[in-house]
């Protein structure tokens, strides 16, 4: 199920991008530690809070059996800002469903 994004998604969707980022983007990274922390640095649920109040921002959550799986965002001009799956998740096209 995708749905908009509320703030108690917040902890839990941050986990979602972080997992997803430290674990999916290592040829982006190469496991460089400044490199993931600089990348991961504004992933926080108070970031996500502020993200979610952006009249420019939407965000959504897809969820599997009433977890979050994946944490999708798009400016109202339709730039895609987020687009992350947890790595269990992968290959059911949920990643695909959020951008459509």
């Amino acid at each position: 199920m995708i749905r908009a994004a509320n703030s108690e998604d917040a902890e839990q969707a941050v986990r979602v991008i972080r997992r997803s980022i430290e674990e999916l983007c290592v040829s982006d990274h190469q496991r460089d530690e400044s490199v993931l922390s600089m990348w991961l640095s504004n992933k926080t649920a108070e970031n996500f809070r502020r993200w979610l109040k952006s009249p420019d921002q939407r965000l959504l959550v897809a969820e599997h059996d009433g977890a979050i799986c994946s944490v999708g965002g798009a400016t109202r001009s339709g730039e895609i800002t987020l687009n992350y799956i947890l790595p269990d998740a992968r290959f059911r096209g949920v990643s695909t469903a959020m951008v459509m």
